[in-house]
């Protein structure tokens, strides 16, 4: 792998002013013989992934867009529209799962060639109505000229990783205060959490469809297979955006990361 391998657990749609929380989806049964929709632009490396739960307990079932075949996971899986996983069954340290992913091979030229695309749910673009001016301001001045959605996408990216500080530690915000806009412009500080929420709110406001995500970074080491033990430290954030033909590309708006 040439990037790191981000294994999405849960997906959000939703932000409150204050934190996020997901739209009621449609789930449908997983079947082997489905095929799931891939991007038809992009071209895709193969990825085969087992995970065996030690320490944790849940019905998630972690995969890398866009998973195409699960082994192992039970014997009903469920998927949704984000392509979030379930199984019906809680997975513990005595199984393990097997999860084959597409993942997008796509360049820079690429994705500065796509067009903003409106086609698609507008829950990916809903903001409150008491967004404060100065985060509509901000990201309507870091975008200003862009021509693309990646364009825009990467501005905003760069803007936070280089103006904003990484810490476990953050302050905590006074009642009533919004989220994203308390981070930007009065702490200045925060964990992936502060980052990824600040990036999918100012991309919707510049135009672009985008969902915040949870799971888990797997720092990768070279080519071939390898294991990896995972921790609670290794939890994370990030956004991803909708780029038209494109589908969604991942972002790392944190500085304590690489980027994708």
């Amino acid at each position: 792998l040439r990037n790191n391998l981000y294994l999405r657990g849960s997906v959000y749609d939703k932000y409150s002013g204050f934190n996020w929380s997901k739209s009621r989806k449609p789930s449908k049964l997983y079947d082997k013989d489905m095929e799931v929709e891939l991007p038809e632009k992009a071209k895709y490396n193969e990825l085969e992934v087992e995970i065996k739960p030690e320490r944790l307990a849940a019905s998630t079932l972690f995969n890398a867009l866009y998973p195409v075949k699960i082994e192992n996971a039970g014997d009903k899986v469920f998927i949704n529209e984000d392509m979030e996983i379930y199984s019906k069954n809680i997975l513990n340290h005595d199984t393990s799962y097997k999860m084959i992913s597409k993942i997008p091979v796509v360049s820079e030229n690429m994705l500065k060639s796509q067009a903003i695309d409106e086609d698609i749910d507008r829950i990916y673009m809903n903001l409150p109505r008491n967004i404060p001016d100065r985060v509509k301001d901000l990201a309507e001045e870091l975008t200003q000229g862009k021509s693309s959605a990646y364009e825009k996408a990467k501005a905003i990216e760069e803007y936070l990783r280089k103006n904003y500080s990484y810490t476990l530690k953050p302050q905590r915000i006074p009642d009533g205060k919004d989220f994203v806009d308390y981070f930007l412009f009065e702490e200045k500080e925060g964990y992936c959490t502060y980052f990824a929420s600040s990036m999918a709110v100012m991309l919707r406001i510049a135009g672009i469809p985008s969902r915040y995500v949870e799971g888990f970074l797997v720092k990768t080491e070279g080519s071939g297979t390898r294991t990896y033990s995972l921790r609670d430290s290794d939890a994370h954030a990030w956004v991803e955006a909708y780029l038209g033909e494109y589908g969604w590309i991942s972002f790392e708006p944190t500085p304590a990361y690489e980027q994708i």
